[in-house]
């Protein structure tokens, strides 16, 4: 039998987003990319905030674009968002900005920096004006390998005569921006929306845009080790369709998935959907459930949803995303006490808690050969009263294609009961979590479930127990 390519997982944090890490049930093949009976990957629903974090419009918001950058420093949050300044025939936009200590609530700070109708008492930071050119789309990020003077960066869209052209800016403290005069680079295709950020795990600055390739609606990718100067972007998710793409034009959210090994993006594909892909590389992306948050009971039927920002962190561990939530003008829906247009609102799920491998009744897989670096494991899991997780560790040393070599004292009988919801599970065996033995050695993990959710294992370099429930 051939040897299978070996995964190493160091000491990082593996998310269940896919099937990368499963091999077999326990012997019996599965075919490639699927499951054993009765597990699944499954897509969760999040909690989702009632109260909007812009509340009021002010002048110079008379409609948002749906676009938007979020922005954790030190526990300090800004939200920036794309507006339409009242009285403004052009379809240049303006960006503005909101704070926040705790990431749920938020304040709209006059920056004396932008200004409306003769005045520069707004939230306002960056627009056509401070650009010298028309802006259509923005994105910010922070640089947190950068000098002070260059930590938040900005990238925006400018049309042009023969395509569209992505400009940059710089900033040392996030309201006032340095704008370069030579553009990035030029697109002959329209851009419809620009994602730009640091993926710290390469070492490299990426942007996404949707872009109109052709008719169709196109997400495309181009990297560089400098901000200033970009190659041609190049397509990396093509829906088959224009029925399957739908509303992408809206918003493309893209972020690594915080502290683990997979990539998100977040898409818009039609009313009252939201489509998400993930990726273990950011080139191939896999098409996933629709995140399950339509038909609620606040958000309702003729509602638009597009998400803003990537995921970020919010300062109690949870997962957040910042939706746009807006009247569909086709159906034109009744307006209640409840109804809500053109606002912003935030999702949230506990760490890790958006995706998992899940088994509804029973189910169990083994993994593929890999090494670890460090001393125990830990799993993020969500486990049924009538449910468990039970874990075993295999020797592959000798025979990677072996699933039939459990290592004494780490099978299935020694694995303790791991109870309730927690975000960091110490898995021991008879008591003991200490796998130092095996790090950096071939190793397979036998898993088996049942009406449980398994969202992330880590191997970790110290032993302790961390015991926080969701």
């Amino acid at each position: 039998m051939a040897r299978l390519p070996m995964l190493n997982l160091g000491s990082d944090k593996h998310v269940f987003t896919d099937t990368t890490l499963i091999d077999t049930n326990l012997g019996k093949k599965t075919k490639p990319g699927t499951l054993p009976a009765g597990l699944e990957i499954s897509v969760h629903a999040p909690t989702i905030c009632p109260t909007p974090i812009l509340g009021s419009k002010m002048p110079w918001e008379t409609s948002f674009t749906s676009n938007g950058s979020v922005i954790e420093e030190e526990g300090y949050y800004r939200f920036y968002y794309e507006c339409l300044p009242q009285g403004i025939r052009s379809n240049s936009i303006a960006v503005a900005c909101i704070e926040s200590e705790d990431g749920e609530h938020w304040v709209k700070p006059d920056f004396g920096i932008v200004e409306f109708n003769g005045s520069r008492q707004n939230n306002l930071v960056f627009d056509s004006n401070i650009a010298g050119r028309p802006v259509n789309t923005v994105s910010i990020f922070r640089d947190f390998i950068a000098e002070t003077a260059r930590r938040f960066k900005l990238s925006y869209v400018s049309p042009s005569s023969d395509g569209d052209c992505v400009f940059t800016a710089i900033s040392d403290n996030g309201h006032q921006w340095n704008t370069s005069t030579i553009d990035a680079f030029k697109s002959e295709f329209l851009i419809h929306n620009i994602h730009t950020d640091l993926d710290t795990r390469q070492g490299k600055y990426v942007v996404f845009l949707n872009q109109d390739i052709h008719g169709l609606e196109t997400i495309t990718r181009s990297e560089s080790y400098s901000f200033d100067c970009w190659p041609s972007p190049e397509p990396v998710f093509k829906p088959a369709s224009w029925k399957e793409c739908g509303h992408l034009n809206s918003s493309t959210a893209y972020a690594p998935w915080p502290d683990g090994d997979s990539y998100l993006m977040f898409i818009t594909t039609g009313s009252n959907t939201i489509q998400m892909l993930t990726s273990r590389d950011g080139f191939a992306w896999d098409s996933k459930p629709k995140l399950p948050i339509n038909n609620s009971d606040f958000l309702q039927s003729g509602a638009i949803f597009s998400p803003c920002t990537g995921l970020f962190r919010s300062k109690n561990g949870d997962f957040s995303l910042i939706v746009a939530v807006t009247e569909n003008p086709i159906t034109k829906p009744k307006i209640g006490a409840n109804k809500l247009s053109d606002n912003y609102y935030i999702i949230t799920w506990p760490e890790d808690g958006l995706m998992s491998l899940e088994a509804v009744n029973e189910g169990a897989i083994v993994t593929k050969p890999f090494i670890f670096t460090g001393e125990t494991l830990n799993v993020n899991a969500s486990i049924n009263q009538k449910g468990y997780i039970k874990f075993e560790l295999i020797d592959a040393t000798a025979n990677q294609t072996s699933y039939k070599e459990p290592i004494e004292n780490r099978e299935f009988k020694d694995c303790d009961d791991l109870k309730a919801d927690k975000h960091n599970h110490l898995v021991t065996w008879s008591g003991e979590p200490s796998l130092s033995k095996w790090s950096g050695r071939p190793v397979r993990l036998a898993i088996r479930m049942k009406k449980s959710r398994l969202h992330s294992l880590h191997f970790k370099k110290e032993i302790r127990s961390v015991t926080e429930n969701y």
